[in-house]
């Protein structure tokens, strides 16, 4: 059996969709039904159904669908160990990364590792919390770094630092921002799930004693970078990581006391695999040298 037919396979799966696994792929349409199609000859069921409108796993191909994944994954694995004997680590590592630590601690870990081991092929994936954790979780991403700890069973985390939220704002002239201010104040915030809102929710409950609902909200956004020019274009006030301010044509106005964490977290399943290893390894180098 080809593992190339299985991996499109999978693709088509994951995206519900031929054209896309094929953009995904780097291939044309008609390579990727030919894919599928020569599957289906080669194992003697029906994996897909289509029409117009939609498309559906059959009970065979959700065997295939789950049992092509572990074979894949076990291949990559092989693949990793037998180069790890000649200390030549291969293969892709797949990051997930929640926006701040995505934005501003990975890039460097990224470059250190690329320097070491310059024949591994790495993938991004920059996302919420809490839906870096749950793919995490369901094997899509080997390792992530994210802006909450989670208590997941056969997760494994590692802190690595911390970080300061502050309250900014448009460069106008105030006299000042006092707490009961923050409840009448345009916020912009961050979508449900992120670490950071999740850590400014709790924060301003711990120090303040006030409640998400009692903010002022005009706008959520997805990403630090948009809230902050939401700010900077006057929209409102927003509370942004420390690491994302400098630079910022903002007001910086006051601190949280409550400083949020950022953690490595992979799957604690025994040993792991020589590539996994390697970049989590000199992650916690970086930082405990700091």
């Amino acid at each position: 059996m080809s593992l190339r037919r299985l991996k499109t396979f999978i693709e088509v799966v994951d995206r519900r969709s031929f054209s896309e696994a094929a953009i995904r792929m780097g291939v044309t349409q008609s390579a990727v039904s030919k894919q599928i199609k020569n599957l289906e000859q080669e194992l003697g069921v029906h994996l897909l159904r289509r029409d117009q409108i939609s498309l559906e796993v059959t009970e065979a191909g959700s065997l295939v669908y789950q049992s092509g994944k572990k074979m894949i994954k076990e291949w990559n694995d092989l693949q990793k160990a037998c180069a790890a004997f000649e200390n030549k680590l291969t293969g892709v590592l797949r990051i997930g990364a929640s926006t701040i630590p995505g934005t501003y601690l990975l890039p460097p870990l990224i470059k250190n590792f690329r320097d070491v081991y310059p024949h591994i092929d790495i993938t991004i994936i920059v996302d919420s919390s809490e839906n870096v954790v749950k793919k995490l979780n369901q094997g899509h991403f080997d390792v992530a770094l994210v802006g909450l700890n989670p208590s997941m069973e056969h997760l494994r985390s590692q802190y690595l630092t911390d970080d300061q939220l502050v309250l900014i704002g448009p460069l106008r002239e105030m006299e000042e921002i006092t707490v009961d201010d923050i409840k009448d104040l345009p916020m912009i915030g961050r979508e449900p799930g992120s670490g950071t809102q999740l850590a400014v929710e709790e924060a301003l409950f711990s120090q303040y004693g006030i409640l998400s609902h009692e903010l002022h909200y005009v706008a959520h956004v997805v990403d630090t970078v948009t809230q902050i020019a939401m700010v900077e274009a006057g929209v409102g006030f927003g509370f942004v990581s420390s690491f994302a301010v400098e630079g910022a044509k903002v007001k910086k106005w006051m601190s949280l006391q409550k400083r949020r964490g950022f953690y490595m977290v992979y799957a604690d399943s025994g040993e792991q695999d020589p590539l996994t290893e390697a970049f989590t390894n000199l992650v916690m180098e970086r930082f405990n040298s700091i």
